[in-house]
């Protein structure tokens, strides 16, 4: 999006700031931009410079731009900070959760390569949790480790939830949350985070789509309507609806009506 032919628009979201609404945008081939809803560019930028703060948390990216999935900054998706900044899950690239204020500088990070609490693998989606009833906390979908993982607004790991499949990002609305799992299903859970459904769940179906490397997902003809291949996102519209895009070679939207 922002290398010509070369960009890799991954992540979207939206937040109104003083009366305006703007856009925020993760190019998982190395960077993040905000953007008005007419695409102009607020502001644009590649891998931050960023020294260890410790020999704890060795995150070093002395060479701002430096790209590619795997190696230093691949930025997968963005979540709101209750201040006015916003956190970036650095998934295909250090496996770190970078935290900005508001003008979009620097001001901390946590996480990295791991399973033991407070480490991630890639962390795909997040979602600022300020449900009712809940302390306020950013959820990370720990996509790689098979969870989600709590962690407050200063980066300290507080609670896992456990028994996903593949979770790749998050919505919340109301009480509810929404978590698209890549491996054929949508799990929706209250505000205690007990599971209410589990939409698509079809063991035998799930068994096609993973087999040979996820051949399936290149195959339409053998999709079937109704039936999930890979949800990459899903999101509530104001209705309740659920919009679902899945990570398939010529791509692939529902709509889920809500009908409760």
């Amino acid at each position: 999006m922002f290398q010509g032919d070369d960009g890799g628009g991954h992540g979207v979201d939206i937040r109104e700031e003083d009366g305006e609404e703007f856009l925020y945008i993760c190019d998982n081939k190395g960077h993040i931009a905000k953007l008005t809803l007419a695409g102009e560019v607020v502001w644009s930028q590649t891998a931050p410079k960023i020294e260890p703060y410790n020999d704890a948390a060795p995150f070093v990216i002395k060479e701002p731009g430096k790209i590619g999935k795997g190696r230093l900054f691949s930025p997968t998706n963005i979540a709101f900070a209750p201040d006015g900044g916003f956190f970036v899950g650095d998934g295909y690239g250090s496996h770190y959760v970078i935290r900005y204020d508001k003008n979009g500088k620097v001001l901390g990070y946590f996480g990295g390569k791991g399973s033991e609490p407070g480490k991630l693998s890639t962390p795909h989606g997040l979602w600022w949790d300020a449900r009712t009833g809940r302390t306020p906390a950013l959820v990370v979908a720990d996509r790689a480790n098979k969870r989600l993982q709590y962690f407050d607004v200063n980066g300290n790991h507080l609670s896992f939830v456990e028994d996903f499949l593949f979770p790749a990002d998050i919505d919340i609305r109301g009480d509810v949350m929404l978590v698209a799992d890549l491996h054929a299903r949508l799990t929706l859970l209250d505000k205690d985070n007990k599971v209410i459904t589990h939409l698509g769940d079809d063991k035998k179906w799930r068994a096609n789509v993973l087999a040979n490397n996820f051949k399936l997902r290149s195959q339409p003809k053998r999709w079937e309507n109704g039936r999930f291949i890979h949800p990459h996102d899903a999101c509530f519209d104001h209705d309740g609806n659920i919009l679902v895009v899945e990570w398939v070679m010529v791509g692939r939207a529902s709509l889920l009506r809500h009908v409760g």
